[in-house]
């Protein structure tokens, strides 16, 4: 045994599962669809946004991925994790139809009634497609302390 330490408080995992074709506007949110899992009574998420609102403060991790199938014009795709307290992690790739991942580590200061808010959002500069696979896109957000 060894010394205890603040360990894992809780955790959100949310996917988007609808069928049929899914083009991403620039500037849109990855609307999430199915809430897999929530570990946590500070983070919840809005289906009808694609809002992750986080209302404690603390150190959070979030891996993404999507099933990324093109995009109209651009040569690269772009998603950034945004939030309402002025985050902006981008992820790029120059890979046009195959998984995209990112992640991002975020220091949130939150409080009772000034929680902050979290969206995957589409900064390519142009639409993006979503392949036609099972599972679609995944995101899960981890507070570590």
């Amino acid at each position: 045994t060894g010394p205890t330490g603040p360990g894992v408080i809780g955790g959100l995992e949310i996917q988007l599962q609808s069928t049929g074709g899914l083009t991403i506007a620039n500037n849109d949110p990855i609307i999430f669809d199915t809430i897999v899992s929530n570990f946590s009574s500070n983070i919840s998420y809005d289906t009808t946004t694609g809002e992750i609102t986080v209302t404690a403060s603390g150190l959070y991790y979030i891996n993404w991925w999507l099933a990324i199938d093109g995009s109209t014009v651009e040569p690269t795709i772009s998603y950034t994790i945004t939030t309402s307290s002025g985050d902006n992690i981008t992820s790029s790739s120059p890979i046009l139809s195959d998984n995209m991942s990112g992640n991002a580590l975020l220091n949130i200061t939150a409080s009772i009634g000034t929680p902050v808010t979290i969206s995957l959002i589409n900064t390519t500069g142009n639409d993006t497609f979503i392949g036609l696979t099972t599972v679609r896109a995944d995101l899960v957000i981890i507070q570590l302390n």
